[in-house]
């Protein structure tokens, strides 16, 4: 399908365990045993309908005056032990957050639907992928309101963590909420999947919308190393350095690439120093994006007033845009693709345009651009 031109269920009680396995789509099952301490707790997600199994590593340390840092480690329990072994043998006050799975399901099958994106609304059903906007809304409505009922953090700085796949979410969370999380960190992230569909401009042109609404002021980091990877996961170097590129294009962000010519954890040093935050500069943010106007006399809607309409009053308008003088026109829906980018999450704007598709085929009409 092409992509458009525009577009608890209860906590279980938490146990201190060091011997419960961590299930996680690395595939490496067992005990975060170089955590100092850790807990564990079971998630039910009313969004993907799916149990989640969290384990929280803690430092030894009191919390800062300013509450923990906290490092989210999406479907990858050898990463959560790395980082916790690492974190904890440093003496570094940082929380670390593993989000797997409970004993019983598969680990590989539940990652690659979690952490990948859907080109269309609905992927197909025998993909076994595209659940990557539920799962970032389980981590964002459910699970860190949890983790701050839980223990003191400092909210300003939590860093969402992936290698692979999970790279692919974590870059993924960032074109679609910069403001989620203060830094974002992909090792090795799975660029190719999809036909690159991450750096289609559709999807990541959305990303300096977004920083101009929000203000938001991310940092991100972006590592390669030795590791050979094979499809849904495929990384490839070239892909990640330029993503970086992109991201060093952008005001309101600021983007370091690391290359690492072996296969060891070398990346668990920059990783704790981006989530810590030493010595790393806050970027200026970017110019605050600009209210849409009337190109034509007819307003361009935010992206709340163009969800509040219903699909007939939607489809109204477009007609009206679509009587627009060709210059009128052009300039309309460009103010109207940066309302949409910078208020919506890419499956919400792909809904409209495929309910533009339909809502055309119903009426017998087409846009003069198509």
């Amino acid at each position: 399908m092409p992509i458009p031109s525009f577009l608890h269920a209860p906590i279980v009680a938490a146990a201190a365990l060091l011997a419960l396995p961590v299930a996680g789509y690395a595939g490496h099952a067992g005990a975060p045993a170089t955590a100092r301490s850790a807990d564990a707790f079971e998630i039910r997600s009313g969004v993907t309908g799916r149990d989640y199994l969290v384990s929280i590593a803690r430092p030894r340390l009191p919390a800062p005056a300013t509450g923990y840092p906290v490092l989210y480690v999406p479907a990858d329990d050898a990463a959560f032990r790395d980082l916790a072994g690492a974190v904890h043998g440093g003496g570094k006050p940082v929380l670390v957050v593993g989000i797997g799975y409970p004993q019983g399901v598969d680990p590989g099958k539940a990652g690659r639907l979690d952490l990948t994106p859907s080109v269309s609304v609905e992927p197909p059903k025998d993909s076994g992928t595209g659940g990557a906007e539920d799962f970032l809304d389980v981590i964002e409505r459910q699970l860190k309101p949890e983790i701050a009922g839980r223990f003191q953090i400092d909210r300003e700085k939590q860093t969402l963590f992936g290698r692979s796949c999970a790279g692919l979410f974590a870059l993924y969370a960032l074109v679609n909420a910069p403001a989620s999380f203060d830094t974002f960190v992909a090792v090795n992230p799975a660029i190719a999947f999809e036909n690159r569909f991450l750096a289609e401009p559709q999807l990541r042109g959305r990303l300096g919308p977004k920083l101009q609404a929000t203000q938001a002021t991310p940092r991100v980091l972006l590592i390669t190393d030795a590791r050979t990877s094979t499809p849904p996961c495929e990384s490839r170097p070239a892909d990640t350095r330029e993503f970086h590129e992109f991201l060093q294009s952008l005001a309101g962000i600021s983007s370091e690439f690391v290359g690492l010519a072996g296969t060891a954890t070398e990346w668990a040093s920059p990783v704790i120093r981006h989530a810590l935050g030493t010595g790393l500069a806050r970027p200026q943010p970017a110019a605050k994006l600009a209210p849409p106007g009337a190109p034509g006399g007819i307003a361009v809607p935010t992206a709340d007033e163009y969800r509040a309409m219903n699909a007939e009053q939607r489809y109204a308008l477009r007609l009206r845009v679509r009587s627009l003088p060709k210059d009128q026109r052009e300039v309309w829906t460009q103010q109207f693709n940066t309302s949409l980018s910078a208020g919506l999450t890419y499956r919400q704007h792909r809904r409209f345009y495929e309910e533009r598709v339909a809502m055309d085929q119903l009426h017998g009409t087409r846009s003069p651009d198509d």
